[in-house]
């Protein structure tokens, strides 16, 4: 399954639809047919979480979970044309239409490294509050 990761949606009006922008090299094999299988789309984007009691300034991600749709039904939606040196294209899918796919971000390091740098947030934390 293709992987991409986007730093932010993209926001039409006034913030109330927001789209993906997925370029048509990434849903296109080397012959120009649409590659088999789905494309997994992780939204690394992250927003203030004010409900966090230890601190409302914490950021966190806006989207958990990746989207998920057919390279094929990709293909189908409306394309915009980048002003760069390669022209880029890109095919604008509207979030709604995608599927979230419930799975489970990998970890990039050891468990053991995790819990110190866990324990070294909460005591930041700890400070932070006194």
């Amino acid at each position: 399954m293709n992987e991409i990761h986007l730093k932010s949606p993209i926001w039409l009006g006034d913030r109330q639809s927001i789209h993906v922008g997925i370029a048509r090299f990434r849903l296109l094999d080397d012959m120009g047919n649409p590659k088999k299988g789905n494309i997994r789309i992780w939204i690394d984007w992250k927003v203030r979480d004010k409900n966090d009691p230890i601190d409302p300034d914490r950021l966190t991600l806006a989207y958990k979970y990746p989207f998920v749709i057919a390279c094929s039904k990709a293909l189908e939606y409306p394309i915009q044309e980048l002003n760069d040196y390669m022209h880029t294209k890109l095919h604008i899918i509207p979030l709604d239409d995608l599927v979230v796919q419930k799975t489970r971000r990998r970890r990039t390091m050891p468990q053991d490294d995790f819990k110190k740098l866990i324990e070294h947030a909460r005591e930041v934390r700890s400070r932070k509050n006194e």
